[in-house]
C-alpha cells in the first residue's frame, strides 16, 4: 500500500513538473507571438511609408525636378572628369568613366589589367587592345576609361584565371591624347 502511495505521489510530482514546464513554454510562445506582432506592425508601417514615397516620386513635377537635377549632376561630373583628364593625372584608385588609367600586362592572369592601389581586379576589355596599340612588344600604356561593367566569375576555369565567385570589373579604354594632357 505504501508503495502504491509513493508511486502515485511520484507521478503527481512528475505531472506538476510537466505542467510547470508546459506553462513556461506557453509563456515563451506568447512572448514570441507578441514580438512577431510588433515586428509585423513595423514592417507594415515601413511598407506603407515606402508606398507613399513611391506615389510622391511618381508625380510629374517631382520626376521632372529629379531629371533636371540628374542632368545637372552629370554635367558637373563630366566637367570634373575632363579637368582631371586635361591635367594628365593618372588614377590609381578608381576605374570610373573619364579616369586616366595605367594599363599593364599581368603575367599572373595573362590579361591586361588596370593598375590600382585598391586591390580589386579591373581587366581591360579585349575590344580596347588594338586601339591602344598593345601587343607582345608593348605591354603597358595609359588610356581613358570610356565604359565599364561589374562582373562575377561563374566557372572555375575562366579566362581571367580567378576563383569562382570573384568580383571584378571589365573596362573599355581609348588612347589618351598626349597633346591635350601635356598642356598643363
Amino acid at each position: 500500500k505504501d508503495r502504491a502511495i509513493d508511486k502515485l505521489t511520484q507521478e503527481i510530482e512528475e505531472l506538476k513538473s510537466r505542467k510547470l514546464k508546459s506553462d513556461d513554454e506557453k509563456r515563451d510562445l506568447e512572448t514570441k507571438i507578441e514580438d512577431l506582432g510588433c515586428q509585423n506592425e513595423k514592417l507594415e508601417s515601413e511598407i506603407n511609408y515606402n508606398q507613399r514615397i513611391g506615389e510622391d516620386c511618381s508625380e510629374d513635377e517631382d520626376l521632372t525636378s529629379l531629371q533636371m537635377e540628374n542632368t545637372r549632376l552629370k554635367e558637373l561630373l563630366s566637367k570634373r572628369m575632363s579637368d582631371n583628364y586635361s591635367c594628365g593625372k593618372i588614377s590609381v584608385t578608381s576605374t570610373d568613366i573619364g579616369d586616366c588609367v595605367m594599363i599593364v600586362w599581368s603575367q599572373e592572369t595573362q590579361q591586361y589589367i588596370i593598375y590600382n592601389e585598391k586591390g580589386y581586379y579591373a581587366f581591360l576589355h579585349t575590344d580596347s587592345i588594338q586601339s591602344l596599340g598593345l601587343s607582345e612588344e608593348k605591354r603597358f600604356t595609359t588610356g581613358i576609361v570610356v565604359d565599364g561593367e561589374y562582373c562575377v566569375t561563374r566557372r572555375s576555369n575562366n579566362r581571367f584565371r580567378l576563383p569562382t565567385g570573384t568580383r571584378f570589373r571589365r573596362v573599355k579604354c581609348k588612347p589618351m591624347d598626349i597633346r591635350r594632357s601635356n598642356t598643363n
